[in-house]
């Protein structure tokens, strides 16, 4: 092969390579697929050629479009780059936006971002690593099911005392 061959090969390589960094690998689809299948078919995850704009996302997520891009920026996304059209305006998949809503519920539940990050390192790793994945969502499970209990008990409290003032209000009534 002559050395000019082999450059245009090279080339070739790393123009795929870096188009393909924006998309999900057949590995990492596999990996977004088992993610959300309790709640979704992988038929439904498949990529389409429907894109969807950032305001587009926001709309359909209730999130800003700054924290759409927090999230791009914290490496909390499936692929490391969020695809962009022609004009450089970035472009979601359905898969993208199925994954945003997992990390959004992680998010609201309280799991640190840094957590967050790891997870989604994980998924894009693809299959081998579940073990870990789970040990992830366990350990954070538990922190959740404690402030639950927690909420629960402050929850008890303040129906307590609301009922002591609905009470006194109630007798107060009666007898003027």
């Amino acid at each position: 092969m002559s050395d000019s061959s082999s450059v245009a090969s090279q080339q070739k390589q790393r123009s795929s390579t870096s188009v393909a960094s924006s998309q999900p690998s057949n590995k990492q689809q596999s990996a977004i697929s088992d993610e959300t299948q309790p709640s979704t078919t992988k038929q439904q995850l498949q990529p389409t050629s429907a894109q969807l704009s950032i305001g587009e996302v926001a709309d359909r997520l209730g999130l800003s479009v700054h924290s759409l891009r927090f999230y791009e920026r914290e490496g909390l996304m499936l692929t490391l780059k969020v695809s962009r059209d022609g004009g450089g305006r970035r472009r979601y998949s359905e898969v993208d936006v199925e994954w945003l809503r997992i990390c959004i519920c992680l998010r609201a539940s309280g799991m640190p971002i840094a957590q967050i990050r790891r997870f989604a390192d994980l998924v894009r790793l693809g299959p081998g690593n579940e073990h870990e994945r789970l040990a992830i969502l366990k350990e954070h499970q538990q922190r959740v099911v404690d402030q639950m209990q927690h909420l629960n008990e402050c929850l008890d409290v303040i129906t307590n005392k609301a009922n002591v003032y609905e009470n006194y209000i109630s007798s107060s009534l009666r007898d003027s």
